[in-house]
């Protein structure tokens, strides 16, 4: 799959991905928002653990998500004095990596595998917050560039040990 085609897409995959963690610590939330597809869904879940073999759910669920319901975490969360969990706002790193072109599910959409791993730190806490996850993205290839279809994430801890979810995996 090596072909100039693939490492053109890959090549523009990536830096997406790089702009949107930036726009994500940088808490541009609305202007990330401007890059989502109308239809995106974007979930999140916990890891559900289970002994080996045994069948269940995908976890327990931190975010079944729409382009509105996301528009309007964006707007409360950009807001000032709206969210008192996060104020003063926590600092933020999102760290990108093992990121993967897979077949495309459809014309016109390519499909992503990654993980990532957040930082964060309040001025208040004397320890950080990290959480680990994978992630399976589909984007949309549009005139105005590539657009977050759909995100499943997958966290890697069963508890997550921040005192807020107000930002996005």
């Amino acid at each position: 799959m090596d072909t100039p085609v693939h490492e053109s897409l890959f090549a523009r995959v990536y830096e997406h991905l790089m702009d949107e963690a930036a726009l994500l610590d940088a808490r541009l939330y609305l202007e990330w928002h401007a890059t989502l597809d109308p239809d995106i869904r974007y979930s999140a879940y916990a890891n559900l653990v289970r002994m080996q073999g045994e069948e269940g759910p995908a976890g327990a669920p931190l975010f079944l998500e729409n382009h509105a319901s996301l528009r309007t975490r964006c707007e409360q969360l950009t807001t000032p004095g709206f969210s008192v969990s996060d104020n003063p706002p926590a600092a933020t790193r999102h760290f990108v990596t093992n990121v993967r072109l897979r077949p495309a599910g459809a014309p016109g959409t390519c499909r992503v595998d990654s993980n990532v791993l957040i930082y964060r730190t309040r001025g208040t806490d004397l320890a950080p917050f990290f959480l680990s996850a994978s992630r399976q993205d589909e984007f949309s290839d549009t005139p105005q560039g590539l657009r977050l279809r759909r995100r499943l994430v997958r966290c890697d801890d069963a508890v997550i040990g921040s005192r807020s979810l107000s930002f996005f995996i």
